[in-house]
């Protein structure tokens, strides 16, 4: 930094006393404590502590105004405060402004105190008379000139003190500025470094992204790829579904004609259905509730005609047309899952007229278990043209009584009881 010369600081210093100073006169004064004093002395008290050197302590507009609230105990009116502004631009003294407020028509009548204003007023009008008003402040001037050296004196000690303290101030902010700029030169090179940083960042995502967007096209292109191989693998279940439900419904439709064909070439059919119903109506109730596995629309018939609550479960799709057909109560669907679903010991009678179209399907013990389940106590198990998976042994060890056979009609049967 370039120092500036001692005297334009001193010339500069003087400068910002002289204009403090003014401001600090301008600033009107707080009023003097009146506590412990009778309101309605106030004005008496302002007329004891009146004097010169407290009334011209301000200066300008507060000057003027604090005056006329001295003297005539009223702010100033916009004439007179004009009047005398324009006397104090003029270069009128305070004093002669004082003097004439106080010695006016309107003063006098207040005739506040002011000691020491007439002699002084009154030299300062004498000032104004052509040649004895020069020397008179000639005078005047020799007379305050051991005043204003002293004030000269200490002026030059106090400005000697306020340029020590301004120059300590101006060091202070000099090492202040040098420390901010290394700490900005510090900052500005971490911002540097950080900026740097968060570029080299920046690159690195902008990387990344390029990378995951592409590997998003490729993960969009697979998934399209998979929709439409799921869909044709869909297609394709759903032509293997078809085809075997064709194949099914073919295969049904052939067994069905197969059986059909041979109940009406049995001859001995009717009988033997006749005589189980007979035996079987021995063992169960009047009401009872009957269950059919695959016998056949001819013996539900025959079942329904007797007065139970008969259903069967026939797990072919044509036989089941034609039984519905006859308006019989048939459920189409596999016996282990439809017996799945019945409840325990809620049936009178389970009969199983053509075991071998179920045995294919349900093995014989645990055909013989789901019966006794579903069986109430007492219930009757019947098994027509019983194969040797059936055995007495077989129906025992699950908890029916010593099953019965009957040879109706040249058919073996047998007949448990649910214990």
């Amino acid at each position: 930094m370039n120092s500036e010369p001692d005297e334009d600081k001193l010339d500069r210093i003087k400068s910002e006393i002289r204009s403090d100073a003014d401001a600090a006169r301008e600033r009107v004064t707080l009023p003097e404590r009146t506590s412990g004093r009778n309101p309605s002395n106030d004005s008496h008290g302002r007329e004891q502590h009146a004097s010169i050197a407290a009334l011209a302590q301000h200066a300008g507009p507060a000057f003027v105004d604090h005056a006329y609230r001295t003297i005539l105990h009223r702010p100033p009116d916009t004439e007179g405060f004009a009047r005398q502004m324009a006397m104090l631009g003029a270069g009128a003294s305070k004093v002669e402004v004082l003097g004439d407020l106080r010695y006016s028509a309107e003063g006098r009548r207040h005739a506040a105190p002011i000691p020491g204003l007439l002699p002084r007023y009154a030299l300062a009008k004498v000032g104004r008379v052509p040649v004895l008003g020069a020397v008179v402040q000639w005078f005047i001037a020799l007379a305050a000139l051991p005043h204003l050296l002293r004030h000269q004196r200490a002026t030059e000690a106090s400005l000697a003190v306020r340029f020590g303290e301004t120059a300590t101030a101006l060091q202070a902010a000099e090492q202040r500025d040098a420390e901010l700029r290394e700490a900005i030169d510090g900052t500005r090179s971490d911002l540097a470094d950080a900026v740097a940083a968060l570029s080299a960042r920046l690159t690195q995502s902008e990387t990344f992204t390029q990378r995951t967007h592409a590997d998003v096209v490729e993960l969009r292109q697979l998934a399209l790829t998979m929709n439409h191989w799921t869909v044709q693998v869909r297609k394709s279940i759903d032509a293997i579904e078809t085809a075997e439900a064709e194949l099914r419904a073919r295969n049904d439709e052939t067994s069905a004609a197969i059986i059909l064909r041979a109940r009406e070439h049995d001859a001995h059919r009717a009988a033997r259905l006749q005589a189980w119903a007979t035996e079987l109506a021995q063992r169960i109730p009047r009401d009872a509730t009957v269950l059919d596995l695959a016998g056949g629309s001819d013996w539900l018939a025959q079942l329904s005609a007797r007065g139970w609550r008969a259903s069967s479960i026939e797990n072919n799709t044509a036989l089941h047309r034609e039984a519905r057909a006859r308006n019989l109560d048939v459920t189409l669907g596999s016996p282990r899952g439809l017996l799945a679903r019945i409840s325990d010991a809620s049936l009178d009678a389970l009969t199983i007229a053509s075991p071998d179209r179920i045995v294919d399907e349900m093995p014989a013990a645990e055909l013989v278990r789901e019966a006794h389940r579903i069986l109430k106590s007492g219930g009757c198990l019947m098994i027509g043209a019983a194969p040797a998976e059936f055995s007495a042994s077989t129906l025992v060890a699950v908890g029916f009584a010593e099953p019965k056979s009957s040879d109706a009609a040249g058919s073996k049967t047998l007949f448990a009881v649910r214990t």
